[in-house]
């Protein structure tokens, strides 16, 4: 009975305060706590624009688009490689193994020299009375033969350069083509690196947004616990005094 005379005395006499204080302290904890759980709250990331690009977020994606002088540009520079590589295999043709200019110019010139020459050395045979005996037609199958082995020679010699020439213009042509590519392709990297590091920094951001509200609110959980442990200890302190 004094247990209870004393404590109902106490709630009498200080009971108001007592609840008052104990219901601020709580609404200070937990009142409050709202805001602590979201440290950034109605965060959105920037953008960029800038040399003919803007990117931008759209639906928690990152969204990189060019102009149209940027993209005409872009298509100007490429379509020079491609004018390139179209000139380089119009060039094909008269390169090309056993059609090639530089054999057609050197076979035509072989077969002028032949001409004169075994038409002057006919006449030279007519002219020695020696004209179709056998010293004669000999020394007319012994011309015709070498000139066929030189013609041998520059067919050999020029199909081993046309076949080189060729190689040559097919690598550089390609190597337009490859580039005239390429131009389309280094553009669109530049494009995702642009939109990877925006993404990159809005997901740091966000991320360190998230730590930062789980430790606001485990710092409101231990707030919470070392208050209700204060109080009631506090409780059982003045109990056991009331009860003594």
């Amino acid at each position: 009975m004094k247990y209870h005379t004393r404590f109902n005395d106490y709630q009498n006499d200080d009971g108001h305060r007592l609840k008052c204080c104990i219901g601020g302290l709580v609404g200070s904890i937990f009142g409050d706590s709202g805001a602590s759980e979201a440290p950034l709250t109605g965060f959105k990331p920037t953008g960029f624009k800038g040399g003919g690009i803007n990117a931008k977020f759209n639906k928690k994606k990152v969204k990189v688009t060019a102009d149209e002088e940027r993209t005409g540009r872009v298509s100007s520079l490429a379509s020079v490689f491609s004018e390139g590589a179209r000139g380089i295999r119009r060039l094909l043709s008269r390169v090309a193994p056993g059609f090639s200019s530089l054999r057609t110019s050197r076979l035509n010139n072989l077969r002028d020299i032949r001409q004169r020459t075994i038409g002057s050395l006919s006449d030279n045979l007519a002219k020695r009375r020696v004209s179709g005996s056998s010293f004669g037609n000999d020394t007319l199958v012994r011309a015709e033969r070498e000139f066929a082995r030189e013609e041998d020679e520059i067919i050999a010699e020029t199909t081993l350069a046309e076949i080189g020439a060729t190689v040559d213009l097919i690598k550089q042509s390609t190597a337009f083509a490859a580039q005239a590519v390429q131009t389309f392709i280094n553009e669109l990297n530049l494009e995702a690196n642009i939109g990877l590091q925006l993404a990159s920094q809005a997901t740091a951001v966000l991320g360190a947004n998230a730590i930062a509200q789980s430790q606001a609110i485990q710092a409101n959980t231990d707030s919470s616990l070392d208050f209700f442990g204060t109080i009631i200890g506090a409780a059982v302190t003045y109990a056991t005094a009331g009860a003594g």
